[in-house]
């Protein structure tokens, strides 16, 4: 109970600061479901971002994400994003097993799991290549649904390689959500079902 409490406070924080300083929004909130295992599928631009998400969807669902662990060589960050509901993750190793098993244990409790398919932020603005990573873990666990979001602004306000944060808008935009169950067809082998699921996700993004 305290846990949760403190990430309310937190996220109603960074909410409250964001709307004050990016002037934040969201838009189609209400989309995300309540209930059940969710991955949250996002485009990434700024180390701001979970945050804003977990902000953003706070009145609908608690998220957990996975963050580099470097974040946590910063007291004051690391505090911040543990308590928004991170786990850190080693980017060096590869897969990191750990991650993956932890990131697998959370939405078999039902809970929200943003992912960023991008894998790390962009240098442009422009959406990255996405990996298979998210698919695959959506596959995963039955009954997981996938909602895309879009950041819009982040870039521009505390994008890669800025040490302060401009007074640039930014806003939250939630689409539909849906099964990766269902984009499977019989002549799809396991593969061709992941590559289908990321660019279901990729359209979705890019059309918020």
């Amino acid at each position: 109970m305290l846990a949760r409490l403190f990430y309310c406070f937190c996220a109603l924080t960074v909410r409250i600061l964001a709307t004050i300083v990016f002037r934040f929004t969201t838009s189609g909130v209400g989309r995300v479901p309540r209930k059940g295992p969710l991955l949250v599928v996002c485009n990434h631009a700024s180390n701001f971002d979970p945050p804003l998400v977990a902000g953003g969807v706070l009145r609908v669902r608690q998220v957990r994400f996975l963050a580099k662990k470097e974040l946590w060589k910063s007291r004051f960050l690391g505090g911040l994003v543990g308590a928004l509901g991170a786990f850190p993750v080693d980017r060096s190793s590869a897969g990191d097993r750990q991650a993956i098993a932890a990131s697998v244990e959370i939405l078999r409790r039902g809970e929200a799991l943003l992912v960023f398919p991008e894998g790390t932020r962009t240098v442009d603005g422009n959406l990255q290549v996405f990996r298979e990573g998210a698919a695959r873990l959506a596959l995963m666990v039955p009954g997981t649904r996938i909602v895309p979001l879009r950041l819009t602004g982040t870039f521009e306000a505390w994008g890669k390689g800025r040490t302060f944060p401009r007074p640039v808008r930014v806003r939250l935009h939630v689409g539909e959500s849906f099964d990766p169950r269902d984009l499977a067809t019989p002549e799809l082998d396991r593969k061709s079902l992941y590559r289908a699921v990321t660019t279901e996700m990729v359209t979705r993004i890019s059309k918020l």
